[in-house]
């Protein structure tokens, strides 16, 4: 194209990735970047493109890429918000320990940004740490309504999440549920939905708040549409990360079915899905747990496949197992060893782990308090 520059094929991409045409915004960002190899806002682009898709170690190296070429270019500014943006990628990959050094930078560089203090707050959540957690989100949720909860004006033209964003909404509902402000998480991923329809996160999120409320026809309708979104998706077909949501989409997609007294439609789809799912090379742990619920792993063999040489994988895989052993009983009237199972699942802190948050749902609708 003739005259075309790099401002140019960013500008194009940016707009191909709000459509959700992820091949054609990577292919036009890789464009920008041959015409610019110093051209930051592409590297920021295509780091976002690739931690949608699940990308985490193409996104982390775009990241990587901006915060070293930002020492020497006017976007020095935005510095503060690279390193958000890579601790939020090393968060998606697991780094957790990486992703809390990289906010609590961006939080050096600037302390007003409640998105950094949002998202470490939810890390040092999943590390165990409740108190530092609490402290966070609350500083993050102080700093959003100093700000107008948002409402200032970012640079950079959209580097930044807007106002009414998907990704401004989606981020606020996290925050939300994860302090506890449930019904405001479900009308903010609601809202996340309609500004961006191709969010297959934002669905999956609102759908395991309907699951813990006993929704469960929403509930099916919301994973189905995570089903629909993530099948479509290949261009990330072999990312760990995207066969991850996969897997526990289908697990719930599972839970939902049997709770709605449906076990035959339940086990014809998980079968089918076992059937073309690709299988991890060393462990398969979600294969694990798919197997126990259609009847091909034992109640034992779960618990014995969760043993990891790290204790803390272990433990985590263990709070999985109870969830699903405890859902199982449940359906099955052994409301007893359900109870039981529930309670082993919560008996230590994963506090931003699914399976312990529908757990202590579980239990509050088994034992409500007087």
């Amino acid at each position: 194209m003739l005259g075309v520059n790099a401002s140019d094929y960013a500008a194009k991409a940016e707009q191909e990735a709000k459509f959700g045409k992820i091949s054609l915004a990577l292919a036009d960002y890789e464009k920008a970047i041959s015409l610019d190899p110093s051209y930051v806002k592409a590297y920021i682009g295509r780091g976002s493109v690739r931690l949608e898709a699940q990308d985490s170690e193409g996104s982390i190296a775009d990241f990587s890429k901006a915060i070293e070429l930002s020492g020497h270019t006017p976007s020095r500014g935005l510095l503060y918000y690279y390193y958000y943006l890579r601790g939020v990628a090393k968060s998606t990959k697991g780094e957790l320990d990486g992703a809390m050094e990289d906010f609590t930078k961006a939080i050096e560089l600037r302390p007003d940004f409640g998105a950094a203090y949002n998202r470490r707050g939810i890390e040092r959540l999943e590390k165990g740490d409740k108190d530092g957690g609490q402290a966070d989100l609350s500083k993050a949720e102080q700093l959003n309504h100093t700000q107008s909860r948002g409402k200032e004006r970012f640079q950079a033209a959209q580097i930044e999440p807007e106002v009414n964003s998907g990704k401004y909404f989606y981020d606020r509902a996290v925050r939300e549920s994860v302090s506890g402000d449930k019904d405001s998480a479900f009308a903010d991923f609601t809202k996340a939905i309609k500004a961006f329809p191709f969010s297959a996160w934002a669905y999956y999120e609102r759908a395991l708040l309907s699951y813990d409320w006993h929704d469960f026809p929403s509930a099916l309708a919301d994973f189905g549409k995570v089903e629909e979104l993530t099948a479509k998706d290949t261009l990330f077909e072999n990312s760990i990360r995207l066969e991850t949501i996969r897997d526990y989409n289908h697990l719930r997609l599972w839970l939902c079915e049997a709770r709605l007294k449906r076990m035959e439609a339940a086990n014809e789809r998980l079968k089918a899905y076992l059937r073309i799912r690709p299988r991890f090379e060393h462990f398969d742990w979600q294969g694990n747990l798919a197997g126990f619920l259609v009847g091909t792993v034992t109640e034992a063999d779960l618990l014995n496949a969760a043993a990891n040489s790290d204790p803390k994988t272990t433990d985590a895989r263990r709070c999985e197992a109870y969830f699903y052993i405890a859902t199982v009983h449940l359906i099955a009237g052994d409301k007893a060893i359900a109870v039981d199972y529930y309670k082993q699942c919560v008996s230590k802190p994963f506090y931003n782990s699914r399976e312990y948050v529908s757990a202590e749902a579980e239990l509050q609708y088994l034992q409500p308090k007087p």
